[in-house]
């Protein structure tokens, strides 16, 4: 296990060649502003380097050691200056090749960071409206520049739209870049899915063109961008867990569903079929509590909230506040209780049972 252990080219089923023996992971960065749109952080790739002068995202081959996570946001620190306390993990979107993949980790940003090119792999940082990344259109609106000065304050610049390629449908994947990682495509003078040669797309001085593995994902990724709030019924999830003598101690079994699935939102839920998440999720998570459970307090990454009263209406309160406040994120409840879930779509939330948490539970 050594540090670059995962430099090298490897070889998937289809049969291409791509950089990263252990696989590779990228980072999008996105910003939601008070009107709820999304900003996405974009990487110019550097002209020497492969797939060079396109758009994407700061990525690379993963050493041995890491899961997709840890190894995007290793790289957007070393060629974003990105740190990995300004971002909260909101999912990983995953595009498998078969025996080998790229990972996209989506990570909120609380304002648009300042960001520039920290190594010689990118000529410029951008942050740009996801409505206006496509797959053949590419209007720049705002770029943040960090100025190397003593302020270090980052000075925001408008930008005139212009016109983007995209670089084909090759899969998302990166490049190595002059010896060092970057997110693996097939291998120039190999070729790419649709027979073009990999580096084809990357080396044009007219236009602006997208990196082609960016450009083949990004249609999927845009829909999973808005974060998520997982809301739960502690006290139905705990009845339909059904655990022996769960109805003398309550408060004990609310407590051990909430150390479970405070383990379980460390590693990632996969969203119910057809919610749009990634794959491997990590949406905030929020266990209304009642009655002889109340007084419940997490350590990790859920939020235990006392119902004053009727958790139901504690529920739909909680739903309420959400859709008010945040109105852009996605808010599943988990119940099986039907009023409640007819009060709760109401709001515009979607609702799952609680199957769907404790079939994951149960691996946990």
């Amino acid at each position: 296990m050594a540090v670059k252990d995962g430099d090298g080219w490897a070889v998937c089923d289809q049969g291409h060649r791509h950089w990263g023996l252990y696989g590779a992971s990228g980072l999008l960065a996105v910003h939601f502003d008070d009107e709820g749109t999304p900003h996405v952080l974009m990487q110019k790739r550097s002209g020497w380097s492969h797939h060079g002068g396109t758009w994407g995202l700061p990525g690379g081959a993963l050493d041995s050691h890491e899961d997709a996570v840890a190894g995007a946001l290793r790289e957007a620190l070393e060629e974003a200056a990105l740190a990995a306390d300004e971002l909260r993990i909101l999912g990983v979107h995953l595009d498998d090749h078969g025996g080998w993949s790229f990972a996209t980790v989506i990570a909120e940003a609380a304002t648009l960071l300042p960001a520039a090119p920290a190594n010689g792999e990118s000529t410029a940082m951008r942050w740009l409206r996801a409505d206006e990344i496509a797959g053949e259109t590419l209007r720049v609106a705002v770029e943040i520049v960090a100025e190397v000065e003593q302020t270090g304050a980052a000075v925001p610049v408008v930008v005139e739209p212009v016109v983007v390629e995209s670089g084909g449908g090759e899969p998302a994947g990166g490049e190595p870049a002059g010896g060092e990682t970057g997110a693996g495509h097939a291998e120039a003078g190999a070729r790419d899915d649709d027979g073009r040669d990999p580096g084809h797309a990357g080396n044009r001085d007219a236009g602006e063109v997208l990196h082609p593995g960016f450009a083949h994902s990004w249609p999927q990724i845009k829909l999973a961008l808005p974060p998520s709030v997982v809301v739960l019924d502690a006290a139905n999830i705990v009845g339909a867990r059904a655990e022996h003598g769960w109805w003398r101690d309550r408060a004990g079994a609310a407590r051990r569903l909430l150390a479970d699935v405070e383990e379980l939102a460390r590693r990632g839920l996969r969203p119910p079929e057809g919610f749009p998440a990634p794959a491997r999720w990590f949406p905030r998570l929020i266990m209304v509590v009642e009655g002889a459970a109340r007084g419940l307090r997490s350590q990790g990454p859920v939020t235990a909230v006392d119902a004053p009263g009727n958790g139901d209406d504690a529920i739909v309160e909680t739903v309420r506040e959400i859709r008010t406040t945040r109105p852009w994120e996605r808010v599943l409840v988990v119940t099986a209780d039907r009023e409640l879930r007819r009060r709760v779509r109401e709001l515009g939330a979607e609702v799952t049972g609680p199957s769907w948490l404790l079939g994951q539970l149960q691996r946990v």
